[in-house]
């Protein structure tokens, strides 16, 4: 039975506090989405319980996706589950729960942002759609996705870089590369 599971990574170049907290709010994630259109969000403090509503039309069907951050690790890991219900000819299908796990490391000049996205045995119906090629296609909407999420993290960063310049080399200066060395 197929399954959707990969792990995807991108530089960002920008320090590692500044994209988690892009990533902590769902309307940043999929700000400019072509196929996701954010309807509502609400964002907690702490991250955990961050709820958002998804949806998207796309081939006669419609697509409903309820997200929840269930684990957050500041400036380190954001967990949320997406459970979708997709809609084809007027017949409400769920789906399995889909697990992002993103992953915020520092790294030279900036982030390194691991996404991985897994989906374990879905119903029938879903099986037969990852068959036909699902994770091709969403594979390459996160790649998408990411790239938006970079150009944007990256231009408010050249953006404070500009109106502060020492508030940009403190961030790097504190953060730490993979083997938990100073910058």
């Amino acid at each position: 039975m197929p399954d959707i599971d990969f792990t995807t990574t991108l530089s960002i170049h920008a320090p590692v506090h500044v994209v988690f907290e892009y990533c902590r709010d769902p309307r940043s994630i999929f700000a400019g989405d072509p196929t996701y259109k954010v309807n509502d969000a609400t964002v907690t403090p702490e991250g955990v319980g961050t709820r958002g509503h998804l949806v998207a039309r796309m081939l006669g069907l419609s697509e409903d996706v309820a997200i929840e951050y269930v684990e957050v690790v500041p400036d380190k890991r954001i967990v949320y589950e997406a459970r979708p219900t997709v809609t084809i000819a007027g017949r409400k299908l769920g789906a399995e729960v889909f697990t992002w796990a993103w992953a915020f490391l520092p790294a030279a000049g900036g982030t390194e942002l691991t996404l991985r996205v897994a989906n374990r045995g879905g119903a029938r119906w879903e099986r037969a759609l990852d068959a036909l090629g699902t994770e091709r296609v969403v594979t390459k909407q996160v790649r998408a996705r990411l790239a938006r999420i970079a150009a944007a993290v990256e231009g408010q960063a050249a953006q404070t870089a500009e109106q502060n310049p020492r508030l940009v080399a403190a961030s790097v200066a504190g953060s730490r590369d993979p083997g938990g060395r100073r910058y």
